[in-house]
């Protein structure tokens, strides 16, 4: 029974010297060590604030409208949706780019 003691104290001490690892000795089911890829319909990463186009056009999320048009130009269409949001579509790029109150908010390639 002492040895029993012994081994389970020590199975404890080493786990909370680890830091965080000692949460899976308790049973919980997520934490640090835990690595989570969400992919969508696209192939994008879900949740990815960047896009890069060409290898040096780089747009992020909640970009301004002034400097999307500095980096790509005047879109080809520009068409208001339902969500009183504006869709701005590439022909030389293949890419939806879609605004809401003048900040890009989400794309969509083609």
């Amino acid at each position: 029974m002492k040895y029993l003691s012994v081994f389970l104290l020590l199975l404890l001490t080493t786990g909370c010297a680890n830091g965080n690892h000692a949460r899976d000795y308790f049973g919980a089911s997520h934490g640090p060590v835990g690595l989570d890829v969400c992919v969508d319909f696209n192939g994008e990463v879900a949740g990815k604030d960047y896009i890069v186009l060409r290898g040096d056009v780089v747009l992020e999320k909640y970009m301004e409208k002034e400097n999307v048009v500095y980096l790509l130009g005047q879109p080809d269409e520009i068409k208001p949706s339902i969500a009183r949001q504006e869709i701005w579509t590439y022909k030389h790029e293949p890419i939806t780019l879609f605004f809401d109150e003048g900040l890009l908010t989400h794309w969509k390639k083609e």
